[in-house]
């Protein structure tokens, strides 16, 4: 009875048939050896055989045989066969092997990092922070895609295997996360974590992750992240670019557009007296100490026009009326297209200096006679490079004419050869107080170089303040150019191998080290003497220094450069060598190899760079399009269902939007088969299955499995038989726009991993129903704006070079045109005379350049030729009067 059963046929249709009949043609040649072999009483083992039913489907049993002889040793004429249907259970292998599968490809394709970390043991969840602390930072990496190794510095399999504390140290501020993890119930969402690369570089990530618990012991944590280190880095630089600004010892202004003060840091209180209250909105030109403010400031103001800064000397006042000299500088601040909204303002008292200056020149006077006569230069310079004096006979070495123009120049900026910077100068008479036949170089005016042996020596006042640099310079350029030539012709050689980029050197058939460059020491880390006589093994490895003993054979054997590619293992860098023999002019015989090796790592990186960005881009295509490009709600759920069961692997899957009242607005589904519609009228309907209904409840995802005691209402109950549910709201922000669900394998509902893939999911889409709503309000405001426009009492007009290029209805009770009559037309149209027009422009437009609004009556001509006299407010559009355009 089973059997019939199984294979729908009746007994008479079995019984007397030749069992063969009923096997697939593959497996009857193997199932009749299977009869001989128990005909012969011998035995067999259980064997998997397809077997046709009468429907022509194939049915899987598992059959085992049995001797049905009365008679010990007797030779069977009869067998008894016992079978197992396995058939459901070969297509639920298959089933769960392709689901697998598909939830590999996802993770492996995601755009964000997924990782998975293991600890060494199961441990209870009621253990102290403390000591599950301790575990986890011993947990390692047993599952990530590639981004997540990407973003680490690594690729998948180093990063594989890797133990928590070596990319996220055992710092107070992990610590903390970690307890943050544990106290919310092992769940995370948005949580910061602050790691360190494989690389060693320095990492910030945004993470949500969960945890595995069975038998109320943690397992692993899944979790997924977002590279935010460079977010986190600005953050530093805005919160140090404060603190440099508040601590300045410097006085700080911002101004806005009117020249007016907005803000002041605590040195500038210090400095001019006021708080930064009382100074709050005031113009700047208060600050001024000159004869006239307003006059000085419109000065600084038009060089900024032109050139984006000034900066000077100029007279300050305090808020006591104290007048002092500062140096002060102005600037414009921009946004990102360029256009100016802010101005700064940074000022430093130099009264002290303004003093100095004044010594200075006094003493100066005592060395003229000196100075304008002696035959060698002569020279007295301030240590920020002004040159305070200089002798006729200075004057003529550096190719000037007069002291004025050498007066221009400063030796900070200009004057010394690179090769001699000041820094040099300044470094030793500082420390020694002088300096004695210094040898340096010099620039003339006509760029050309004067070698000079120099003496100097610090000048200072009473208080051990330095007043000024004063010495003799002798021009040695004569002499510096005959030791030049002969250093450069035993230098050319030279000075082409060490200045090289690439490693070259040079070795005997012995592999001896006879000459190496700089950039083979650079990578050695190795003085000239530690290399030079030592043998290539002792910074190679045996395997390394054998490859390339063969390649030096070869090269001595046969006279012959060869060329080669290989990557080191010191460093991980890639090379192009190439070997060169030496050959020895008396006896023709190669002696030695010469050996350049040029870097082309970065070449390498680019090449597996650029492989992996195609591969980055190919998976984001697919994962991003939807959300990006639809913008009605009705196709964005309608394909979003889709692309659930064709791209993700769920068996099916429903959306549904609610209004604020929770009533069901709009739906969609995709799985359901001929089950579909009638989905859709349950909906449509008002009604909510209960897995609906409690996600409603909560933010978190409901899980359920089918039962006829809670899911009776549910027209698709059906469906899903023997597998759960996964459901959660489509919240973003404080705004829930409905639900969405899907349905999948009981086999995969296991642990949370899915639980977070599919939270993200729902995320998108509830944040491409927040954009598609925020694009709806959008477009009312304007309707809004253009009834407010067309609704209010009094004429309005937009115009561009004094074309009318938009009109409100009220137009016509001003002015009796119709608006579409004055749209494209000059507002000659609107004048009495042609001389009044421009003499309105003259006029209205120089004062719209300096202010952003303006009032004034003017008389107009009425439609009907009657005179009409309007009270006009107008106004520029953007901060510059461009084009003439103006509402």
């Amino acid at each position: 009875n089973t059997i019939v059963k199984k294979l729908g046929f009746s007994k008479n249709e079995i019984i007397g048939k030749n069992v063969l009949d009923f096997i697939v043609p593959k497996q009857k040649e193997k199932v009749a050896a299977q009869l001989r072999r128990y005909f012969k009483g011998e035995f067999a083992p259980e064997t998997e055989v397809n077997i046709y039913a009468k429907d022509r489907s194939i049915r899987t049993l598992l059959f085992s045989s049995g001797n049905l002889s009365l008679k010990e040793k007797e030779q069977p004429d009869k067998v008894l066969i016992t079978g197992i249907d396995v058939t459901g259970y070969k297509r639920m292998e298959q089933a769960l092997k392709e689901s697998e599968h598909k939830l590999r490809s996802f993770i492996d394709s995601s755009s964000i990092g997924i990782w998975c970390f293991r600890l060494n043991n199961p441990i209870d969840i009621t253990l102290s922070d403390e000591k599950m602390l301790g575990e986890f930072f011993k947990s390692k990496c047993v599952e990530c895609n590639d981004t997540y190794a990407t973003m680490m510095g690594t690729t998948k399999n180093k990063i594989l295997g890797t133990v928590l504390n070596e990319v996220m140290p055992n710092t107070k501020e992990n610590r903390e996360y970690l307890k943050k993890f544990i106290h919310n119930n092992f769940k995370i969402s948005g949580g910061i974590s602050h790691e360190i690369g494989k690389n060693g570089l320095e990492k910030y990530f945004s993470n949500s992750m969960t945890a595995t618990i069975e038998d109320g012991k943690l397992i692993e944590a899944w979790g997924t992240q977002t590279d935010i280190t460079n977010l986190k880095q600005t953050e530093k630089k805005i919160k140090l670019l404060s603190q440099i600004t508040e601590n300045s010892p410097v006085a700080m202004v911002l101004l806005d557009m009117n020249k007016k003060i907005t803000y002041v840091n605590p040195f500038f209180s210090k400095l001019y007296g006021y708080d930064s209250e009382e100074i709050s909105n005031k113009p700047v030109a208060i600050l001024s100490g000159e004869d006239d403010p307003e006059k000085h400031y419109s000065n600084i103001f038009n060089i900024i026009g032109s050139k984006g800064l000034w900066r000077g000397h100029d007279r300050r006042k305090r808020k006591d009326g104290t007048i002092f000299w500062a140096s002060s500088s102005v600037t414009e601040i921009k946004d990102e297209n360029r256009n100016i909204f802010y101005y700064s303002e940074a000022s430093r008292d130099i009264s002290e200096q303004k003093r100095m200056e004044k010594a200075l020149h006094e003493s100066e006077k005592q060395f003229r006679t000196i100075f304008e006569n002696m035959t060698i230069g002569m020279y007295r310079t301030t240590p920020d490079g002004r040159i305070l004096m200089a002798n006729p006979a200075l004057i003529r070495m550096l190719g000037y004419s007069s002291f004025e123009e050498l007066s221009h120049r400063n030796l900070e900026d200009t004057g010394f050869e690179l090769r001699y910077p000041r820094s040099n100068f300044k470094q030793r008479i500082e420390s020694e107080g002088k300096v004695i036949e210094l040898e340096s170089a010099w620039k003339r005016r006509d760029g050309t170089t004067l070698f000079v042996r120099e003496n100097s020596r610090i000048i200072r006042d009473d208080n051990g303040n330095v007043l000024y640099y004063e010495g003799t310079v002798e021009d040695i350029t004569e002499r510096k150019k005959s030791e030049k030539e002969l250093q450069e012709s035993e230098e050319k050689y030279r000075s082409l191998i060490e200045s090289s980029e690439d490693s070259i050197y040079l070795v005997d058939k012995n592999l001896n080290y006879l000459h190496a460059n700089k950039k083979l020491l650079s990578r050695y880390e190795k003085p000239l003497k530690e290399v030079i006589g030592q043998n290539y093994s002792k910074f190679h490895s045996t395997e390394g220094t054998e490859k390339f003993s063969k390649k030096i054979r070869h090269v001595l054997e046969s006279a012959n450069p060869i060329t080669y590619e290989y990557k080191s293992r010191r460093d991980g860098k890639y090379f192009i060598r190439t070997l060169s023999p030496v050959i020895d002019e008396k006896t023709g015989e190669t002696s030695a190899v010469t050996v350049i090796s040029k870097d082309i790592t970065k070449r390498k990186w680019a090449e597996e760079r650029i492989e992996h960005l195609n591969k980055i881009i190919l998976a984001i295509r697919n994962v991003n399009q939807l959300i990006t490009k639809e913008n009605d709600r009705d196709n964005l759920i309608k394909k979003a269902c889709s692309l659930l069961v064709e791209k993700r692997g769920y068996l099916n899957s429903w959306i549904v939007l609610l209004d604020k009242s929770g009533k069901v607005i709009l739906n969609a589904n995709s799985g359901f088969g001929k089950l579909s519609s009638q989905l859709s009228e349950f909906f449509k309907s008002g009604g909510l299955p209960e897995c609906g209904r409690e996600a409603l409840k909560q933010s978190d995802i409901v899980i359920t499995e089918a039962k006829d005691s809670i899911c009776a209402e549910c027209p698709v109950l059906n469906l899903h038989s023997n597998k759960k549910t996964l459901t959660v709201r489509l919240e973003y922000g404080s705004n829930i726009y409905g639900l969405i669900s899907v349905t999948l394998s009981m086999v995969l509902v296991k642990g949370t991993q899915e639980e977070s893939l599919f939270g993200e999911v729902a995320g998108d889409i509830a944040f491409a129903l927040y954009n598609i709503e925020m694009e709806k309000e959008r477009k009312k405001l304007e309707e809004l704006e253009s009834s407010i426009l067309h609704s209010v009492p009094f004429a309005i007009v937009g115009l561009h070079e004094r074309q009318i290029t938009f009109a409100n209805e009220s137009v016509k009770d001003v002015f009796g045109w119709e608006a579409e009559e004055l749209i494209g037309k000059n507002t000659r149209i609107l004048y009495r005379s042609d001389e009044e027009y421009k003499e309105i422009a003259d006029h209205f437009y120089p004062v719209l350049e300096k202010q952003q609004y303006h009032y004034e009556e003017f008389p107009f001509r009425h439609k009907d030729g009657k005179d009409i006299i309007c009270m006009v407010r107008a106004s520029r559009i953007g901060e510059k009067l461009k084009e003439r355009e103006i509402v």
